[in-house]
């Protein structure tokens, strides 16, 4: 799956970028992807900009809603 985002930080702080998903409509995000299973701009460190991708090796073959979580370095 390739998940394609942006993000702006006025200050441009790295970021913590995640992937959490749901199986049941949104009602909660119950899973965080592991990080061995995504590559790209994910993680630890990551630099506000455009054309920002994850790939994620998804093994299911079931719906899922899908979030990207960002987060400010401190």
């Amino acid at each position: 799956m390739l998940i394609s985002y942006e993000m702006e930080d006025a200050d441009g702080d790295l970021m913590m970028v995640s992937v959490k998903v749901s199986d049941d409509g949104r009602k909660t995000l119950s899973f965080t992807v592991p990080r061995e299973q995504l590559s790209g701009d994910v993680g630890e460190g990551v630099s506000s900009g455009r054309g920002k991708e994850i790939v994620w090796t998804v093994a299911a073959d079931e719906f899922l809603h899908v979030m990207v979580g960002i987060k400010q370095r401190w």
